[in-house]
């Protein structure tokens, strides 16, 4: 086997893994999920938001290990943080405005590239 980087747009990105990171609203409370909408499991993962976001009691949720090291999430499975109450994340100035750059690896069973 041998481990191959997923470029969007690319020919083996239609037939592995598609990670997403979406932000939840959910009754009143504010989640982060990350989710592999591809095929094939995804290893690797690692998030890097452009801004950072505090939650509950301040602490940094974008730089939780879920979103720097996340070693394998498979095909159609998504994994979720509470980041904080929708009244306080916005009453304390956090960023409305956030871009999550998504790196993955995953294995071709071929060996090819």
């Amino acid at each position: 086997m041998s481990k191959t980087s997923v470029k969007y747009g690319s020919p083996a990105y239609s037939n592995g893994p598609d990670v997403i990171v979406d932000f939840v609203f959910d009754r009143g409370m504010l989640f982060i999920s990350v989710e592999n909408i591809g095929d094939k499991p995804a290893y690797e993962v690692r998030i890097k938001f452009s801004e950072a976001m505090r939650g509950i009691e301040g602490k940094e949720i974008s730089s939780l290990p879920l979103f720097r090291n996340l070693e394998f999430l498979a095909p159609h499975k998504q994994i979720s943080t509470f980041l904080d109450s929708s009244a306080s994340y916005f009453r304390s100035g956090q960023p409305t405005k956030i871009s999550a750059a998504v790196g993955t690896k995953y294995w071709r069973h071929d060996g090819t590239s």
